[in-house]
C-alpha cells in the first residue's frame, strides 16, 4: 500500500514512524529515508534502538531556504545521494519504505517522480509512506492513503519557537 502524510500541520513524519513502530512491533524490516533535516529528532533517536530491524539513512543536503546553497546545487547533490539511496531501496530487504520528507523533494524538483516512482514496483507487497508539505498530482493519483495535516493552530504563531522532545 502507498501512503502519503502531507498538509501544512504538524504530525506528517510523527505519523509515518507511528507506523514504523507498529510494524517493527509485529517483526517487520523497515528502512526510513529522511532528506532535509539536520538533526535526528528524539523519535528517530528512539527508533535506532530497533536497529537491525530498522535502517536509517539520513541526506546530508540541507534544504536552500536553511542554507546558503544554490537549489540548481542541492538539486544535484540530492541527485547524487537518490543513487546510492536507491541501490540500497532495489535490494528490497525491507517490509516499509518511509519516505521522509520526499514530497518537499518532488513539489520542489529536487527529484523527478520519473527518478522516483520506479520504486512503486514493490507495490503491493511492501509498505511505503511518503511525508511532507504539498504533493504532486501523479503521487496522488497512485497513493492508497493520503492523509493531510491541517494546522489551526500552533504556538509558532505567538512566536515560540520549536521544543526539544515535543517538535524534534
Amino acid at each position: 500500500m502507498l501512503q502519503v502524510y502531507t498538509g501544512d500541520g504538524k504530525g506528517k513524519t510523527s505519523a509515518a514512524i507511528g507506523a514504523a513502530t507498529r510494524a517493527l512491533g509485529r517483526g517487520w524490516r523497515v528502512l526510513l529515508i529522511q532528506f532535509f533535516k539536520p538533526e535526528p529528532s528524539g523519535e528517530i533517536q528512539v527508533l535506532a534502538c530497533f536497529a537491525p530491524l530498522l535502517e536509517i539513512i539520513r541526506s546530508q543536503v540541507p534544504h536552500p531556504l536553511f542554507s546558503k546553497e544554490q537549489k540548481e546545487t542541492v538539486q544535484t547533490k540530492l541527485k547524487e545521494e537518490w543513487q546510492s539511496m536507491l541501490s540500497r531501496i532495489e535490494r528490497g530487504t525491507w517490509d516499509m519504505l518511509i519516505l521522509d520528507e520526499m514530497n518537499v523533494v518532488l513539489t520542489g524538483a529536487f527529484l523527478t517522480w520519473e527518478e522516483v516512482s520506479p520504486l512503486l514496483r514493490f507495490l503491493p507487497e511492501k509498505e511505503i509512506i511518503f511525508t511532507g508539505r504539498g504533493i504532486i498530482p501523479p503521487l496522488e493519483r497512485k497513493a492508497d492513503l493520503i492523509t493531510e495535516m491541517v494546522e489551526r493552530k500552533h504556538p509558532y504563531e505567538r512566536g515560540l519557537p520549536g521544543r526539544e522532545g515535543i517538535e524534534y
